[in-house]
């Protein structure tokens, strides 16, 4: 996704001084997320990455394994209808909904 010839890169740096970086490729259909230095989270808590609908709607798009404070991965779901992307903090194993407010949230560009 990162050397998709329509590849769009967004970043956001955390309060913490984590950053979360989200590639999009409308082409391929795909986002990939990079996280680094996230900061640790409690016991029973994960980092849950989201892609944002037209409509606002945030669908789960995968977890970063907890204990983890940097990682790479694809996201699930469609990069191509998504106006953005965002991070919350849920429960181990993940929610279908937001359980908090964002940690970070990043818009794509259009298209």
């Amino acid at each position: 996704v990162q050397h998709a010839p329509d590849a769009q890169r967004t970043t956001q740096t955390l309060p913490d001084g984590g950053t979360v970086t989200v590639y999009r490729s409308t082409e391929l259909d795909k986002a990939a997320v990079v996280v680094k230095d996230l900061a640790a989270l409690p016991d029973g808590k994960v980092y849950e990455m989201w892609l944002q609908d037209a409509k606002g709607t945030m669908l789960p798009a995968g977890v970063v394994p907890a204990g983890v404070s940097s990682a790479e991965m694809v996201l699930d779901g469609s990069a191509a209808a998504a106006v953005g992307a965002g991070v919350t903090v849920e429960p181990a194993g993940g929610s279908t909904a937001p359980t908090s407010d964002p940690v970070a949230l990043l818009a794509f560009s259009k298209a």
